[in-house]
């Protein structure tokens, strides 16, 4: 009887799961290829809709406006969410977007709410947040959430990984899932002697979400 409630409570709960977990809006990557800047309405799009579209082409890191430079970004993933130009370097887990100004494209470092309003169903962290090396965050009890960290300050993160790696699936390093209580780190590889700062990232459920549960949306699988 006991292992038949178990059965019981254990469908219940996956089927609970299932139905409060949609997609997020989905990312546009940049490779090498074709890109569109809109002056009046401010927007970027991989295909062209409006009269007075400025065509780009992306050469590696590079930018280009008919065969002339426009502008270069110190990036690993260049993307296009939300009608906005975004751009992350892994390594310092800084954000940049492009501003259009008196005819010119200028790289801009973006900020923790500018970050946040790209990804408007992941949760943003500032590594200003961490105190001695350390930041509690609250998440939905039952359901799997997604935070990002992104750096506000002059710290590095090169050859930097979570533990457990499997909270990190998407092409942002600094991007994890919170799925149960506990805590995570994001520790420097093969930092053997601890020389190097090591966070940690405390996960707790979030009571008042008890009584009102909401969906939980997941970035698309492919980012």
């Amino acid at each position: 009887m006991k292992k038949f409630l178990a059965l019981i409570i254990f469908i219940l709960c996956a089927l609970l799961f299932s139905n409060n977990t949609s997609y997020a809006t989905i990312l546009e990557p940049i490779y090498a290829g074709t890109l569109y800047f809109s002056p009046s309405q401010n927007t970027w799009a991989s295909t062209s809709h409006e009269k007075d579209t400025i065509k780009l082409n992306k050469k590696g890191t590079k930018y280009y406006i008919d065969g002339k430079f426009a502008f270069e970004i110190d990036s690993n993933y260049d993307f296009i969410g939300n009608g906005k130009f975004a751009a992350v370097n892994n390594n310092t887990l800084k954000f940049y977007t492009i501003t259009y100004n008196n005819d010119k494209f200028q790289p801009a470092e973006m900020t923790t709410k500018s970050v946040q309003e790209i990804f408007d169903d992941v949760k943003v962290i500032a590594t200003s947040d961490f105190k001695n090396n350390e930041v509690t965050i609250k998440r939905t009890p039952f359901q799997v959430e997604q935070f990002l960290i992104v750096n506000d300050t002059n710290m590095n993160f090169e050859n930097y990984r979570f533990s457990p790696t499997s909270v990190n699936r998407a092409q942002f390093k600094g991007m994890f899932l919170a799925r149960k209580v506990g805590a995570i780190h994001f520790v420097k590889n093969n930092d053997t002697y601890n020389q190097y700062p090591k966070l940690k990232i405390k996960i707790r459920n979030d009571e008042e979400k008890y009584k009102n549960p909401q969906p939980v949306k997941i970035l698309h699988p492919q980012y």
